[in-house]
């Protein structure tokens, strides 16, 4: 009789505090919507990935956020397309596939994402923080700050307009 000596790890393998995808004990990588309601939050943010480099980042604060990952000339780079629930599975889905079309017609996604919140209208400071203003063409002056809009008809808009040339003359 032959005997074996086999080492064993010090410590339990249930303490490897890394977190998997939980698609991955299926043998798929496609999200569904019970799955993401059901992400709790950890200690540090983490990826869980659907499908053709769309992933939802979940956050230590709880936020569901979309991002797809491409490379467009030799680069690495990241798209954002909003927290869950605001933007469906569904509609994510579709806004990585706009990107990855654009992409196969040899154009920036991100560049193309930039000019459309250049067109709307909307203004930040230089860091890209702080209140958004806007005027909409129907006459109401809009402003949006974190998670939160105010908006302004076109007599509040003057008074406030007035108000804000004064303070920051």
């Amino acid at each position: 009789m032959v005997s074996m000596m086999v080492s064993i790890p010090e410590g339990n393998a249930s303490t490897n505090k890394t977190r998997r995808n939980p698609c991955a004990t299926r043998g798929r990588s496609m999200l569904f919507e019970p799955e993401i309601a059901s992400l709790r939050p950890g200690t540090k943010a983490f990826k869980v990935a659907d499908e053709q480099g769309l992933y939802l980042l979940v956050t230590p604060a709880g936020g569901k956020l979309w991002r797809f990952d491409y490379r467009f000339e030799g680069r690495q780079k990241t798209l954002a397309f909003g927290a869950y629930p605001d933007v469906s599975l569904t509609q994510a889905r579709e806004k990585r596939d706009e990107a990855r079309q654009l992409r196969a017609d040899g154009i920036d996604p991100g560049e193309v994402a930039k000019e459309r919140r250049a067109q709307s209208g909307m203004v930040a400071d230089k860091a890209g923080h702080g209140p958004r203003l806007a005027l909409l063409p129907d006459g109401i002056f809009e402003v949006r700050h974190g998670g939160r809009t105010i908006r302004f008809m076109e007599d509040d808009a003057r008074q406030l307009h007035e108000l804000l040339s004064k303070v920051f003359r």
